[in-house]
């Protein structure tokens, strides 16, 4: 254990060694490890990047909008012959 602690005394709590030191500390002994601070690794990785999924269209036809097929425009007769009679 004191060779162990010595170790610790000369790392910083930052350093990825102290941490694996105060793990081998905690597991042999739970009460000593108490009285020394937790090591503190910085993010070495980024987090994870967030995505947004967009689904693609639905193939179905079926499910597509149908819409009323409009009858075919008849041309319009005039009620009146005269071509006076426009204006």
């Amino acid at each position: 254990m004191e060779d162990l602690l010595s170790k610790m005394h000369s790392l910083n709590i930052c350093e990825a060694n102290y941490a694996v030191l105060h793990a081998q500390l905690r597991r042999c002994w739970p009460n000593i490890a108490d009285d020394y601070p937790k090591p503190k690794l910085p993010l070495t990785a980024l987090p994870p990047a967030t995505y947004i999924y967009q689904a693609p269209p639905p193939t179905n036809t079926s499910a597509a909008q149908q819409w009323p097929c409009t009858p075919a425009l008849t041309a319009m007769t005039p009620q009146n012959n005269a071509p006076n009679s426009f204006f």
